[in-house]
């Protein structure tokens, strides 16, 4: 005899269930990161594998640093804010009152990673995400500083494109634009496609007008259309293709938004 379903009472099916409060923390995610996520990708691809990086280690070596760096970027993932009623908590999963508490937290475990490890394979990429999460975490003329120094002691390295983005957002939020420009245009010059036109895109995100006091339009749309000759013609997306609706075709929208905004 088949078991009789257990019906669900009104308040359970108003509770948000735990896979649709992950997917919007997701969604809030990529929508406030996307331009980060293209940028990482890009880097992700042209970097190549952890385990490659790491082949030279032993196995207890890699296990440990494995370890260490959970640890070291786990803030970054944690969950903010109290649990939505219906959903589940690990008991084990540190949560943060604040973004801003989880970002310096962060700030802290990385910096200390990077301290107590020097010659883990994973040092130079972390050297690099500890000024950019400082710079998240109200710091960020020292963080510009640190992501300087580290572009100019890197020109090689894959992540070079991420640093980049990192060091001009930091300049930027600490208030020197012309520092800023100047590092969108270094990653311009070195990047093609997408990069190049949210290189661009930034750069006229800078002097629009509608957005900063001193803005000048001239430049600002001069940027925008760089942007768009780096895409090219745009392509035909295939309808329900929702990977293609969060990359190039999303930065076509973008920048054709910020274009016809500006006539």
């Amino acid at each position: 005899m088949a078991k009789k379903l257990k019906r669900m009472t009104k308040q359970e099916l108003r509770a948000p269930d735990e896979v649709q409060v992950k997917l919007q923390g997701l969604w809030t995610w990529i929508e406030n990161y996307w331009r980060h996520l293209a940028i990482t990708a890009s880097v992700l691809v042209v970097g190549g594998g952890v385990a490659t990086v790491m082949d030279n280690n032993s196995q207890a070596e890699v296990y440990a640093d494995s370890d260490a760096l959970s640890q070291a970027l786990a803030p970054l993932s944690a969950p903010i804010g109290e649990a939505p009623p219906g959903v589940e908590v690990d008991p084990d999963e540190k949560r943060y009152d604040t973004r801003a508490a989880a970002l310096e937290a962060a700030n802290t475990a990385i910096d200390a990673y990077v301290t107590a490890r020097p010659s883990s394979k994973a040092h130079v990429a972390l050297s690099a995400l500890a000024p950019a999460v400082a710079a998240q975490a109200g710091d960020p003329k020292g963080a510009a500083e640190r992501l300087g120094s580290w572009v100019t002691a890197n020109p090689q390295s894959s992540l070079q494109a991420s640093a980049l983005h990192a060091l001009a957002e930091a300049r930027a939020a600490a208030g020197d634009k012309a520092g800023a420009i100047e590092a969108y245009q270094n990653l311009a010059l070195q990047s093609e496609g997408s990069l190049k036109a949210l290189a661009f895109m930034a750069m006229g995100d800078l002097d629009n007008p509608l957005s900063v006091k001193d803005g000048d339009v001239t430049k600002a749309r001069t940027a925008y259309e760089e942007a768009s000759k780096a895409l090219g013609p745009r392509p035909k997306t295939p309808p329900g293709d929702i990977y293609a609706a969060l990359t190039e075709p999303y930065l076509y929208a973008e920048i054709e938004n910020r274009l016809a905004l500006l006539q």
